[in-house]
C-alpha cells in the first residue's frame, strides 16, 4: 500500500484487548450503516452471567448485533462456545440501553430503549483469523454471524485490517412492517418496530399506490400508529413501509 509493505500480523501475537481496540477505531469502515461502542454490561442468562464486547446498531434503529470478539488461538470448546451460547440466550431491558445512552450522546435513548426492547439482537463472533477449527462445536448455534478482521502491520508501526468472512446486513429500504388495526384502530396501520421512525415525529409523507398521503405518527398505549389524512379506509392486510436513498417513503405489499 502506498509504496508500504504490510505483513499478517500471526493471531496468537495479538492481545485480545488490542484487536479489540482495533475493530472499535475503524467499525465506521468494518460496518457501513452501523453505530458501534463498546458494550460489556452484564446479561444473566439460564447458561449464565455473561458480558459482552461490541454492539452494532443500524443507524435508523432497526436492527442490532451483540459482537464478541475472540482471538483465533482461543479454545472453543471450553471457553468460545459456552460464551456464544450466553450472548445468543442473552435478553436486553431497557437498563442495557440506558447503559450505552449513559456513556455517550451518539444514541438517540428513547429509540434505543425501543429497539432492545422489542427486536431481538443478533449475534456476531469476530476473530482475527479464519477459524475451521471452530465449525464442529459451533454447528449448532447456525445463527452466529462469524466474521475475521486480519491485522496486518508494516515495518513503519502502520496498521491495516481485512476483512473476511460473514457480516451484518443493515436492513437497507425497509423501514418496518405495518399491520392493520382493528376495533377502533382499524383505519389505521400498527408500526410493527416503532424505533424505526424517531419518536417525536408527528407526521409522514409515504407514497402509497403512486399517490402521496400524510400520515399522522400516534402514540397509543406502548404502541405506534399511522393515521391517514384525511380518514381513509385501508387494505387489511400486513404491508411494508420502504424508504429509498432519496429518503421518499413507499408503502408496498
Amino acid at each position: 500500500m502506498d509504496g508500504e509493505w504490510f505483513d499478517a500480523v500471526p493471531p496468537g501475537s495479538t492481545y485480545e484487548a488490542e484487536f479489540e481496540s482495533l475493530v472499535q477505531q475503524h467499525s465506521a469502515s468494518l460496518f457501513p450503516g452501523f453505530l458501534s461502542a463498546r458494550f460489556d454490561p452484564l446479561f444473566r442468562t439460564p447458561l449464565g452471567d455473561v458480558k459482552p464486547d461490541l454492539v452494532l446498531v443500524d443507524k435508523e434503529y432497526r436492527s442490532w448485533f451483540i459482537v464478541e470478539v475472540e482471538l483465533s488461538t482461543h479454545p472453543v470448546t471450553r471457553h468460545v462456545k459456552p460464551q456464544m451460547e450466553k450472548i445468543t440466550a442473552a435478553r436486553s431491558t431497557a437498563a442495557h440501553a440506558d447503559w450505552l445512552a449513559d456513556r455517550s450522546a451518539q444514541w438517540d435513548r428513547s429509540r434505543l430503549r425501543r429497539l432492545m426492547l422489542d427486536a431481538p439482537h443478533g449475534t456476531v463472533l469476530l476473530a482475527n483469523a479464519p477459524t475451521p477449527h471452530w465449525d464442529d462445536a459451533l454447528r449448532t448455534l447456525p445463527g452466529v454471524i462469524r466474521g475475521v478482521v486480519e491485522v496486518y502491520r508494516s515495518n513503519h508501526n502502520r496498521t491495516i485490517l481485512r476483512v473476511n468472512g460473514s457480516q451484518p446486513q443493515a436492513p437497507g429500504a425497509t423501514v418496518s412492517g405495518l399491520t392493520p388495526g382493528d376495533g377502533y384502530f382499524s383505519n389505521a396501520y400498527k408500526i410493527d418496530l416503532p424505533s424505526s421512525l424517531p419518536m417525536d415525529l408527528e407526521h409522514i409523507d409515504v407514497l402509497s399506490g403512486g399517490e402521496p398521503v400524510r400520515y399522522r405518527v400516534k402514540q397509543i398505549g406502548g404502541d405506534r400508529y399511522l393515521f391517514p389524512t384525511p380518514s381513509s379506509n385501508l387494505p387489511n392486510r400486513a404491508v411494508r413501509l420502504m424508504v429509498d436513498d432519496a429518503g421518499v417513503h413507499r408503502i408496498e405489499e
